[in-house]
């Protein structure tokens, strides 16, 4: 069965919806009056610069001045996209430009970079960076050799060019097409760096609409479907400048077929609302989050199992692995992860389990990390959030 792509409005949000085997495998809301600053990029002013404390306070026109930590940024700044200045100079009333990494905890300011990025379905871009790489998840030998040549080759002066996962297999042209893309967006942004009044936002990261065609327009993708006239125009667009031969999967969706999908999305949303998720041989976990850590218990429940307990152990904490990184991925849970499976005596037992869940998880795009079984028999693992950061550079 096809993948499918879908991007409705309904009432003050837009909805978006990945559907893999005909079933919701990533699905995100986006509120206009909760959309998030992260992956912004904003022209502001040094209100306050601290060479003790290696950090900068820099007014960006939120509601609480950005702080920067010059420790992990680059010897040098970007002070406009088309020039630098070293962070020994850096001094209160300077203009410089900054992206947001995190948004602020608190009563804090949101945490900025100078490493300001770029992404496109194919490309990172870097200003001000040197060096063309490719993504360490393409294995392929040969692949990552013909990717880092095309890179090396189109790469534009005075940036860093970095060939994202979703390149393996792509057409040169297709690539060419999208660095082409980003490179006119930085044109406008490093204009309205030069001319534009201090501090403003030079470009606004979080779009959803093009988190989706980056993020999710994958090959397996038939259709894309979307019930929204100015959605349908912006996609199509975006597609004809990057990717022409998709234009043909964009599908406008009626009233009754725009009901049929908003009726699975709040469907969906019912279940992802709930702690406790069955599985198929009448097991269950139940999903707890707090401040600090995402907590996964695992229970025989209804399976008495028909052998030895030992199985019947085996078989639920199999079926809970992989239904854990769909819910995962499904709820974008982020951050630390602690999974408690039903206690396993044999290690071999254990070894086989830590790797179904690590296949398991190999569906999953966002960065994950299994540490591995504690003394306690906790499963320890992290992962990082797509969203609220739509200009997360999962590489």
């Amino acid at each position: 069965m096809s993948d499918t792509l879908f991007i409705g409005k309904h009432e003050n949000e837009l909805r978006i919806a990945l559907y893999e085997n005909d079933r919701i495998a990533e699905l995100y809301i986006d509120r206009k009056n909760d959309s998030g600053i992260v992956g912004n990029v904003y022209r502001g002013k040094i209100q306050s610069y601290l060479p003790g404390m290696q950090a900068a306070f820099i007014d960006i026109g939120v509601h609480k001045n950005a702080y920067l930590y010059l420790g992990e940024n680059r010897a040098s700044v970007k002070m406009m996209l088309s020039g630098e200045q070293t962070l020994a100079q850096l001094k209160p009333g300077d203009k410089i430009t900054v992206q947001v990494l995190k948004e602020a905890p608190g009563s804090k300011g949101p945490r900025v970079t100078t490493n300001v990025t770029f992404a496109g379905m194919y490309v990172i871009c870097i200003p001000g960076s040197e060096g063309a790489y490719v993504s360490k998840k393409i294995k392929d030998l040969a692949e990552r050799e013909r990717l880092f040549r095309l890179a090396s080759k189109i790469k534009p002066e005075g940036f860093g060019l970095i060939i994202r996962t979703e390149a393996e297999g792509a057409e040169e042209d297709q690539i060419c097409n999208d660095l082409s893309f980003i490179m006119h967006r930085i044109e406008g942004i490093m204009k309205k760096e030069s001319d534009g009044p201090v501090p403003c936002l030079l470009y606004h990261g979080a779009d959803a609409v093009e988190f989706a065609i980056r993020e999710l327009l994958k090959q397996s993708v038939e259709k894309v479907i979307t019930d929204d006239t100015d959605v349908y125009r912006v996609m199509d667009e975006m597609l004809g400048w990057i990717s022409p031969e998709s234009r043909s999967v964009l599908k406008y969706a009626g009233v009754e077929e725009s009901r049929f999908w908003h009726d699975r999305i709040d469907a969906c949303l019912v279940k992802m609302a709930a702690r406790k998720v069955w599985l198929k041989c009448g097991g269950y976990i139940v999903i707890d989050k707090t401040e600090a850590l995402t907590v996964i218990d695992v229970n025989t429940g209804k399976n008495v199992g028909k052998s030895e307990l030992r199985d019947t152990i085996m078989v639920t904490n199999i079926l809970a692995a992989r239904e854990i990184a769909k819910q995962l991925r499904l709820r974008d849970i982020g951050g630390i992860i602690i999974i408690d499976f039903i206690d396993m005596k044999q290690e071999e037992d254990k070894r086989v389990l830590l790797e179904e869940l690590k296949r398991s998880l190999k569906e999953d795009k966002t960065r994950t990390v299994v540490v591995g079984i504690t003394k306690l028999n906790l499963v320890e693992m992290t992962r990082k959030r797509r969203r609220p950061d739509m200009n997360s550079l999962d590489i």
